[in-house]
């Protein structure tokens, strides 16, 4: 395990130096097997590995968006990056109305902004 007592004392060692503490988060991405995964299978986007979580699923963005919320709390973060994320393969095989071309990535996008 590489953080086996958690980034926690990694932020409180930066902040001692005066330092502000980023981390990296690829919050979009849910791989197979995980708890996410098993418990909310309708939450992955196709294609996979990884699936992003659907953000335009308003029940899938508030867990994420109260997850991201309590782990900058609590882990004392004062910058977050994203990495990952969808693909354009993504947005086109979830695409639910064929005649409304990209509206899937518009909600998804959207779900982002208020994450």
């Amino acid at each position: 395990m590489r953080f086996p007592n958690g980034v926690k004392p990694l932020s409180d060692l930066a902040k001692s130096y005066g330092m502000k503490f980023l981390l990296w988060f690829a919050p979009e991405e849910i791989w197979p097997g995980t708890d996410l995964a098993k418990e909310h299978p309708k939450w992955v986007m196709k294609p996979g590995p990884p699936g992003p979580i659907d953000l335009t699923n308003p029940e899938a963005r508030e867990y994420m968006t109260r997850y991201m919320n309590t782990v900058i709390k609590e882990w004392g973060i004062d910058w977050w990056r994203t990495d990952g994320g969808p693909s354009l393969a993504h947005w086109e095989t979830n695409e639910k109305d064929t005649d409304r071309k990209s509206m899937t990535e518009m909600r998804y996008v959207e779900g982002y902004y208020r994450m």
